[in-house]
């Protein structure tokens, strides 16, 4: 009989010992018959995300963690009883699951994810990522340039920072080696232009989230009918964990400038280079069909910028732009937009 990998032994054990541990917690300090609405309001509460993160960081399994994060709501919500902690289980999908999905708003979010997802998906297989690459590295002649350029990159793949980090962190490689940055030089670049970028750019898959938690917040909220959008936007100057992220990666980029470990680092890879540790480890990554045209890029891009602000200005109404993005029909233009940056990747 075939028997699990160790350390899927492992994982699946330390998440079955998690959950339990937080559902005997929540029992203890709440008690069978006090689970309700106001137990869920307490520092309870903390416990279904706070288990979810441990065990995302502890196995580095995210799908795992966010279902054991789920049903330990669930359980929390509807009774802390050890005969709950099956049926909580099933309630987690059956009731609450579903309920997510069926939100119009949330369907419109979900689409827009994917849709943007399969955009990412084409660029990479078609060349323009790595044709944008070829034409900003031309200019690449010192490890100041390089830098630069890395992080000009990172903004430019501004709609996912998962694509982001791969396909700048691949592409940029070989570069960085030639011109003598350290590995975690590029490392620490990709990182933090990847994902601040993705969190404040007017379309990207972090948005499309971003807007989807604002909605089904302010659904709850009477008086209150702000566009989610809206609220987004407005919310933009004080992001100040991604603005200052990305002022300190240009501004650590272009005066040379490191500390501790990282000036450690280039030091040493400024004296002896960088040694492959394998084989296709300085190979830059190129396209399945061998074209590298920056257009077939740069074409979807501006196509889902402006068909996300023609979008909102077709929906909406008013005088000045923010009566207009404040009436728009904000999940309408997410969806146009990336249906129409795929349609033009393809």
């Amino acid at each position: 009989m075939p028997r699990l990998p160790n350390h899927k032994c492992r994982k699946f054990s330390l998440c079955v010992a998690a959950a339990l541990a937080v559902l005997t917690l929540s029992a203890t300090a709440v008690g069978a018959d006090a689970a309700d609405e106001r137990t869920a309001a307490t520092w309870i509460s903390l416990l279904p995300p706070v288990l979810a993160i441990v065990i995302a960081l502890a196995t580095r399994a995210v799908i795992p963690a966010l279902l054991t994060g789920i049903w330990a709501g669930v359980f929390i919500i509807g009774g802390v009883g050890l005969r709950d902690i099956g049926t909580s289980f099933l309630t987690a999908f059956d009731t609450y699951v579903v309920a997510a999905i069926a939100d119009k708003d949330r369907v419109r979010v979900l689409l827009f994810t994917m849709m943007l997802g399969g955009m990412i998906g084409i660029l990479a297989k078609n060349g323009g990522m790595q044709g944008v690459v070829a034409r900003i590295t031309r200019y690449t002649s010192n490890a100041r340039r390089g830098q630069l350029a890395t992080a000009g990159l990172g903004l430019a793949v501004f709609f996912d920072d998962i694509a982001n980090t791969l396909l700048i962190g691949k592409t940029m490689r070989p570069v960085a080696d030639r011109l003598r940055i350290s590995r975690e030089k590029l490392a620490y670049l990709v990182d933090s232009t990847a994902a601040p970028i993705a969190g404040i750019a007017f379309a990207s898959t972090w948005v499309g989230y971003e807007v989807s938690v604002i909605g089904s917040t302010t659904a709850e909220m009477p008086g209150l009918d702000t566009p989610p959008y809206l609220i987004f936007l407005g919310a933009l100057p004080y992001s100040f964990y991604p603005l200052i992220t990305l002022f300190m990666v240009f501004a650590v980029a272009w005066s040379g400038r490191d500390f501790g470990p990282m000036f450690r680092a280039e030091r040493r890879t400024r004296r002896r280079g960088y040694a492959p540790v394998s084989s296709d480890a300085g190979e830059p990554a190129t396209a399945d069909t061998g074209i590298a045209a920056a257009a077939n890029a740069m074409i979807p891009l501006g196509v889902v910028v402006t068909t996300l602000f023609a979008g909102l200005a077709l929906t909406g109404s008013g005088d000045t732009f923010k009566d207009i993005i404040g009436s728009a029909d904000s999940y309408a233009a997410l969806m146009w937009a990336s249906l129409l940056g795929v349609a033009s990747a393809v």
